[in-house]
């Protein structure tokens, strides 16, 4: 399993923005874009962790954070990959996937940012429903955010691919706990 890299907000928990900046710099979480060189705001980082967090605890996502018609692009290597558009599509399309598993966990493993991109490369780990068996893939996550909510996530199960889409493709991802150049697809 991979190891954790902590997130700003857990169990829902809102603290502070001096703690959540001050936890954020502590992990080195405020990553420049090589190309840009321009970073995302740290508190839009550590509201991404938290998604995570939050659906890893409640399976749902914070409905607040995201552009009401948001779009979500399924990896095309994945079985019935579409794209949905708006909050309620995200919401359906998810449990949809999830029907398929007796547990579910995304774990970050990595994040890269630009302005208003963050390429969020990920673990889920799953257990399947009718077979018992552990399964687990890498993909990363292309979040694009506009006036500070999410307009659109994408799914790529090639790493360097989502770099490119994210216009980050000059960036190297960092040497963390939870890294490994395995792992940099």
């Amino acid at each position: 399993m991979a190891q954790r890299t902590g997130g700003a907000c857990s169990a829902g928990v809102h603290r502070g923005r001096d703690a959540v900046l001050a936890e954020i710099a502590a992990q080195g979480e405020v990553w420049k874009s090589r190309r840009l060189n321009v970073p995302m705001e740290p508190e839009l980082i550590a509201r991404i962790r938290h998604s995570y967090e939050l659906f890893n605890t409640t399976g749902d996502f914070d409905e607040a954070f995201f552009h009401p018609e948001v779009e979500w692009h399924n990896a095309p290597e994945f079985p019935e990959a579409t794209v949905h558009h708006g909050v309620e599509a995200v919401r359906a399309d998810l449990a949809a996937q999830g029907e398929a598993w007796e547990s579910r966990r995304t774990d970050v493993l990595d994040v890269l940012t630009s302005e208003n991109t963050a390429a969020v490369h990920v673990r889920i780990s799953a257990r399947g429903k009718a077979s018992g068996v552990d399964t687990a893939i890498d993909v990363t996550h292309v979040w694009t955010l506009e006036d500070g909510r999410v307009r659109r996530i994408e799914v790529f199960v090639d790493r360097r691919a989502a770099l490119k889409a994210a216009g980050l493709a000059g960036a190297a991802p960092g040497r963390r706990p939870g890294y490994s150049p395995s792992s940099d697809r």
